[in-house]
């Protein structure tokens, strides 16, 4: 089990409002989320079909392209708000 030093914020009647961590115990936590998330990630995924490399690749391509395009799109919608001022 990890042990977890912490230390608690108070308010002024002596409620516990929140909780400090050391930036090695948070990142040892994060760490184990991480690889608690994985891991049912992996056993949700265990019975889905497995691609073959072609396959795989093929699917990669699409969805780079989806992004590409709606990475384009982002910034013309961005170019466009910055050319016209709105007034509320």
């Amino acid at each position: 089990m990890l042990k977890i030093k912490k230390e608690y914020i108070v308010t002024d009647d002596n409620k516990k409002k929140a909780v400090l961590l050391d930036i090695k115990t948070f990142e040892k936590i994060e760490e184990i989320l991480e690889s608690f998330g994985l891991g049912k990630y992996m056993e949700e995924i265990e019975d889905e079909e497995i691609l073959s490399v072609h396959n795989a690749k093929k699917y990669y391509s699409t969805l780079k392209k989806y992004w590409y395009d709606n990475l384009l799109l982002q910034k013309d919608i961005l170019k466009w708000f910055s050319r016209n001022t709105f007034t509320l």
